[in-house]
């Protein structure tokens, strides 16, 4: 079974996420709460099928697209989708759109993350 990395800096929401994706069967599931957090779970991060970064890590701190960065400079050989609370229209947003990684407006739905897996 697959093996999740999630990155957020809401505590509450890394933990739904795990416990989600925990309930369907998940091998294990990796959580940071920042990009410099992540890059010290360096092998764990690396060796997940499933990447899900929040954009947003708080201000002054690194975005999801520097961390989809950091993964595919590590070849990261896992599926990786960005989640915002961001418009589309968000330079942040963009950012991300310009890289090529998929990025899921909030709040997503269980089918949505479930289909991730896949």
């Amino acid at each position: 079974m697959a093996s999740v990395f999630i990155l957020d800096n809401d505590r509450d929401t890394r933990e739904m996420l795990c416990a989600v994706y925990e309930i369907s069967g998940v091998r294990s599931c990796v959580t940071a709460p920042s990009v410099e957090a992540m890059k010290g779970e360096e092998n764990s991060v690396l060796n997940t099928n499933l990447a899900v970064l929040d954009m947003n890590l708080g201000p002054g701190q690194p975005s999801g697209t520097d961390a989809y960065r950091w993964l595919m400079d590590h070849h990261y050989q896992g599926k990786v989708v960005i989640l915002t609370g961001h418009g589309i229209s968000h330079p942040l947003v963009k950012d991300a759109a310009r890289c090529g990684v998929p990025v899921l407006e909030k709040p997503v739905d269980i089918d949505t993350l479930m289909e991730l897996l896949r």
